[in-house]
């Protein structure tokens, strides 16, 4: 199920999919996004509706016909690819009308939805429609409809055909904010580091959409990125509290409004009682227009064409990986015992690099390999007993370019630190000090005691927890200088937060791995956001992140949360979009709120 808030009852609002008097789109979305999705068919370009499906480059996900008229367009658009078709006019006759031919090609509600709305607000929250068709320009600026509007509720990557019985429309294409970031490795990207460079990620106001299951399964899933507008993540599917053997989805979502994808099955998936899924958690990566994913432990990587998820690749010259990195088109693989670096696009080798780490770090935590400046920097050993190195290797080749014993600047480490990320020239590692390390020539830069929990580069800083520096602070966040580790900037975590929140885990966000961008640190079980430029603490209670995995994924201008089972404190549940406030006010239309149909004033 997916759905999509409804506004304000009584009056249009932009901060949901449809406003009140169109409640029903949000049941019909729900209705049309459950279970695997019909394959997208080619465009038929012989039909009107083919025609615009081909020229706008969209195949899947929402489509809105202005001025539907009688429906006949709609319902040609509803076969074309694989969308749900909104359908408004302004003219209740027509829309009627519209309503009446849906129902006798026997579509209603499981592809399309009819309604009538005012043409100047468009019913819709900012980023959220794929294809906007207005098959007569002329009327629907009539109607108040403008460049801006249709702008406005396009999604990212979106168009917009206007003119579409001609053979030459007119096309808008909304291009993605430079603003917005992605979220392609279990850490943001391969460099290790959380921090999203999405700047336009901020406090939670509005949800823009929802999808299920709305309880998880103690643990978070295996696995949860985004790359190019689309969502993807392993989903658990078992009745709680059940024997029922559980099953495994690898699923792809519209990143902006939650439309289902595509759903692929994940086979012989083995399951411990009180965890997810038993798969490398650091091997689900999305990269340009593929999703890498290892579908069992033991079998190969393989590539998917993100629009559908068909298998384009499988790597058989590498061993089944514990976890992968993508970088400049070359994927690396990593074992325990060996690393190994394929071409993203031809699955050819290019190197392999033997090691032996005895001890490795939860992906979650620490990473097992970043890579910066065109180098993979990861821990080794040469035996079993062997002191543990840090080492660095070129990208493309594999060729050492220098190698450190860790004990040479932590003295008292018996095993592997944990290797948090690469950042403007350092390697940062963590144990009972924060360790920064030169990318390149691997000799100690500084090293600074403390250190625990998360660790963050941003904004020129390297931020770690720190303890709180008077009575009105909980704890706080330390900005360490790149060149010196010395204490640059200070942001705190107010002690007083409301009374009905106790528990040092709900505050301190012990239970999920706090992430970041370049703006705010998503921190506290709440999912709350700190400032990190004012210091202001922004206070959430909406919901919380599953235990063991990311507090949440900020990418898309968007803050994703996933189906938790923790009874901490009442919250929304599901699989969640949250997104800021609207780019501009709501502003209410000329027509009066109530709308009277036939039945009012009968009864």
């Amino acid at each position: 199920m997916v759905g999509c808030l409804n506004s304000r009852p009584g009056r249009r609002d932009r901060a949901g999919l449809i406003a009140a008097g169109a409640g029903r789109l949000w049941l019909l979305a729900a209705v049309a996004t459950v279970g695997v999705p019909l394959a997208a068919r080619a465009a038929d370009d012989k039909s009107p509706a083919g025609r615009i499906v081909k020229a706008a480059g969209t195949t899947a996900g929402i489509a809105v016909h202005v001025g539907c008229g009688d429906g006949r367009l709609t319902v040609d658009l509803a076969r074309q690819g694989d969308f749900y078709v909104h359908g408004i006019d302004p003219s209740r006759t027509m829309v009627e009308k519209a309503r009446r031919y849906v129902r006798a090609q026997g579509l209603g509600g499981e592809r399309i939805g009819i309604e009538q709305a005012d043409l100047k607000s468009l019913p819709y929250a900012d980023n959220l429609v794929n294809l906007i068709v207005v098959d007569d320009p002329a009327r629907a600026t009539r109607g108040g409809l403008t460049t801006d509007e249709i702008r406005r509720v396009l999604a990212p990557g979106g168009a917009a055909v206007l003119g579409a019985w001609g053979r030459d429309p007119k096309i808008i294409r909304k291009a993605r904010p430079a603003e917005m970031d992605d979220w392609s490795h279990p850490r943001h990207g391969p460099d290790g580091n959380p921090v999203s460079g999405d700047a336009l990620v901020a406090p939670s106001r509005q949800l823009r959409w929802l999808a299920g299951p709305m309880w998880g399964h103690h643990r978070g899933p295996a696995g949860a990125v985004t790359a190019n507008g689309r969502l993807f993540y392993v989903l658990r599917e078992q009745p709680l509290g059940t024997a029922i053997v559980p099953r495994f989805f690898l699923v792809a979502r519209d990143a902006y409004n939650g439309r289902l994808l595509w759903k692929r099955p994940m086979p012989s998936v083995k399951v411990r009682y009180g965890h997810s899924a038993k798969l490398p958690p650091g091997s689900l990566v999305a990269a340009d227009d593929r999703v890498f994913v290892v579908p069992k432990s033991g079998l190969p990587l393989e590539a998917l064409a993100a629009t559908t998820g068909r298998v384009m690749k499988t790597y058989t010259d590498a061993p089944s990986p514990e976890a992968v990195l993508h970088s400049d088109g070359v994927l690396v693989l990593l074992r325990r015992t060996d690393i190994h670096a394929v071409d993203a696009r031809t699955g050819k080798l290019l190197w392999k690099y033997a090691r032996t780490l005895t001890r490795a770090r939860d992906v979650w935590t620490a990473s097992p390999a970043v890579i910066g400046e065109g180098k993979v920097f990861f821990q080794q050993q040469s035996g079993k007993s062997a002191p543990v190195q840090l080492a660095a290797v070129d990208l493309k080749t594999g060729r050492r370019q220098w190698q450190r014993d860790v004990r040479s600047f932590a003295p008292q480490a018996k095993g592997a630190l944990a290797l948090t990320f690469y950042y403007k020239g350092l390697v940062v590692l963590r144990g009972k000090a924060v360790h920064a390390v030169s990318a390149a020539d691997g000799k100690l830069r500084w090293q600074r005691a403390g250190g625990g929990g998360q660790m963050f580069g941003l904004r020129g800083l390297i931020w770690a927890r720190a303890k709180p520096t008077s009575k009105n602070s909980r704890y706080g966040w330390a900005g360490l200088d790149l060149a010196t580790g010395e204490e640059k900037s200070r942001v705190n975590v107010p002690a007083k937060l409301p009374p009905h929140i106790n528990g040092r885990r709900i505050l301190d966000g012990q239970c999920n791995m706090e992430v970041a961008t370049e703006n705010y640190i998503v921190t506290t079980t709440r999912m709350s956001l700190l400032d990190m430029r004012s210091g202001v603490f922004h206070n959430t209670m909406i919901t919380r992140g599953p235990c063991k995995f990311l507090l949440a994924v900020p990418a898309n201008g968007l803050l994703y949360a996933f189906p938790k089972d923790c009874g901490c404190y009442p919250n929304i549940r599901g699989l969640l979009a949250y997104s800021p406030a609207p780019l501009a006010p709501a502003k209410p239309t000329d027509s009066p709120p109530l709308d009277k149909g036939p039945a009012y004033g009968t009864t």
